[in-house]
């Protein structure tokens, strides 16, 4: 029977953020368990903290020591586990660093050439969405062609 352990970056007692963010990391972390015990033969672990939601049963509830930063929890749980699946932001490389905590036997989930590609299209979306938003609004009759290809 393999061990896994399923550790959601929000739910997992990484850095909290607002309550829609952490709803939709235990909605994933949830999602990852089902489908683990569904295949049966396995023994689950899941990462939890004191704001997150309970973890169902049969899976086993796991939580970082006092103080334990998420990379050290992640490295522990993982050594202890026949598999570990990780599922945290791409941004500022997040995903990536948690993914050189576990030993690349155990490691479930993308290789990575993914997260850097991941971690890549992220920020330039993230510039794009700044230049967007910073960018001046010009009077639609200045840039609205006319019937002679002209602007008006």
């Amino acid at each position: 029977m393999n061990r896994i352990f399923v550790y959601e970056y929000l739910s997992g007692g990484g850095e909290m953020a607002p309550g829609e963010l952490l709803a939709m990391g235990q909605s994933m972390r949830d999602a990852i368990m089902a489908d683990l015990l569904r295949l049966g033969n396995h023994e689950v672990s899941v990462a939890t903290c004191q704001l997150a939601s309970p973890v169902p049963e049969p899976a086993r509830p796991v939580t970082p020591r006092h103080g334990e930063s998420a990379f050290d929890f992640v490295a522990r749980q993982a050594d202890a586990h026949d598999l570990a699946w990780v599922v945290a932001p791409e941004t500022d490389g997040l995903l990536a660093r948690l993914k050189q905590c576990v030993d690349p036997g155990r490691w479930l989930g993308y290789e990575g050439p993914a997260i850097h590609i991941a971690t890549r299209t992220l920020g330039r979306s993230a510039r794009r969405r700044h230049t967007r938003s910073h960018a001046r609004v010009r009077p639609a009759s200045a840039t609205r062609p006319t019937q002679a290809g002209k602007n008006a």
